[in-house]
Order: structure tokens, then sequence, then C-alpha cells
């Protein structure tokens, strides 16, 4: 993290993306679009009712009718402190996912794409379903891993690593050429690859299928319908069997990691804008 970056500046950010989470709670609720807490912020929830304390952003999923419906419904207004912001209205959104941000607002972190925009925000990740059939499952990943890889890398204004050894630089050097050879390719095809719904007649499992493996994937009994969860003394939909996603994707979540594994997203800039002493209005 940025030394410079006070600590009550990090805890003021927590703070208004509770105020963007509260918008989008109010906004779903309106439009019955269905939503959960998710990764992290399930995780924070469950062990520490609120925020990880080292952690410092907030997640959501949502069914990918819902979210599609979510892209759909939700206007970006300029008189709404809200800014909702993806690929399909932002061409240079490098995510396979949307984010909802904090107007007036800077969260840059070490890894963050330059071209996009970089609010205060909050990331939403479509679920899609996925056949219980395991080869057919393993097949479907794969192939959500490779397109968004080659979005990613379509999309990407700098590509970089923080390793040191021979692997990490190897790799380097080849997100580098991939980074080269995908550039014919249109963004908008690759993106359409990635967000169209996965149709199967024999769906058993969902998630974010860019990020899992096949044993993270989460039985759809496990996740929906949904339960209550108790975060920084509010109350907001998540998983319906919260222990055994968290077990898949954290494994002995109630333990907590080494000190040197405690960390966010570090951001390098922090800017809060008139939201450092002001609560904007959802």
């Amino acid at each position: 993290m940025n030394n410079s970056i006070s600590a009550s500046d990090l805890a003021r950010a927590k703070e208004l993306q509770l105020c963007i989470l509260q918008h989008i709670d109010k906004f779903c609720k309106e439009n019955q679009i269905a939503y959960q807490i998710s990764y992290g912020t399930l995780l924070g929830a469950i062990r520490h009712q609120g925020f990880i304390p080292w952690d410092d952003d907030i997640d959501i999923c949502m069914p990918r009718a819902d979210y599609e419906r979510f892209l759909a419904t939700y206007k970006n207004s300029a008189d709404s402190p809200f800014a909702l912001t993806h690929f399909g209205i932002n061409p240079k959104h490098i995510y396979a996912f949307a984010k909802l941000g904090l107007k007036h607002t800077k969260f840059v972190s070490s890894n963050a794409n330059l071209a996009d925009e970089n609010n205060l925000y909050i990331d939403i990740f479509p679920f899609d379903a996925v056949s219980k059939n395991p080869l057919i499952a393993r097949l479907t990943l794969w192939r959500s891993r490779v397109v968004t890889q080659l979005f990613t890398s379509r999309m990407s204004d700098k590509i970089f690593s923080d390793s040191t050894t021979f692997k990490g630089k190897f790799l380097l050097a080849i997100r580098k050429i991939l980074h080269r050879l995908v550039q014919p390719i249109s963004p908008t095809w690759l993106f359409k690859q990635i967000a169209s719904p996965v149709k199967t007649h024999n769906s058993y499992y969902v998630g974010y299928l860019p990020e899992v493996r096949f044993s993270q994937l989460y039985p759809h009994s496990e996740v929906f319908p949904s339960r209550l969860y108790t975060f920084e003394h509010l109350s907001f939909p998540g998983a319906h069997d919260a222990h055994k996603v968290l077990t898949r994707q954290y494994g002995q979540y109630m333990e907590l990691p080494p000190e040197n594994q405690r960390y966010g997203h570090k951001p390098l800039v922090l800017d809060l804008g008139p939201w450092l002493t002001e609560n904007p209005q959802y």
C-alpha cells in the first residue's frame, strides 16, 4: 500500500463502498433483480460480520439473466453520484464483468488498467450455469478462461508482472507476445464470446467461469435460494449454504491467514473527492 494513504482514508473508502452496496441493494429490490454478496465479502460477513480488516473492496454476483437485466435496466444519470461501467457502454473497459463506482473518486491499484475508469467501485460478477457432466463442465471452463484471456490481452494497455522468477519472466514474455498477436481481433467479437450465456439442458453448477477451477464450481443448491447475512450491521443476501461455498473457495476459511498474506488491492492512489466528508444519496 502507498504509505501516503492514511488509515482514516481507507476506512472512509470502506464506508463509501458500503454506500454503493446499499444503492445496489435498493435498486435490485425495486426491480426484482437477484444478487448476492460473494467471495471475500461473503467471507467477511461470516468471519468478521463485515469487511475483512485488511481487505478494501466489495464483490457481488448475479445469475446471468439477472446480470443482463441489471445492465439493461440501470441507467447512468448526470444527477446520480453513482456510475455503472462495463464493456457494453465503455469500449475501454478491460474486464469481463461490470463495476458500479462512485463519481469524483479515484482508486488506482498497482495492477489497474490505465485506460479504464478507476473510481471507487464494487465488482459485479455474472454467474453462469454449467453442465453436471464433468467433461463438459471442464471444457466450458477452459473455453471461458481462454476467451477471457484473449479479451484481456487485446484490451490491456500495459502487460506487467511483479514476479522476478524465471517462470514469472517467461510467462510475462508469453503474455506480451499474445498481446501483439490478438490486436487484429475485434474486442467486441471476443466480448460476445464471453458474455454469451452458457446453454445447457443439464445445468448443475454455477460460478464466475473465467476465474474458477472445476473443484470451485458451486452446486446450484448451495447458492440458491439466497439467505440474509449481516455485513457491517446491515443485512444483504448471500449464498444459501455459505459454509459449503466458502469451503470450496477457501478451504479452512475461519482460520486467519498468516500476517504476510493479509493485504487488499494496495491502492497507489486514493482520492475520495467531496465524499471524504459527505455521504452520497442512494
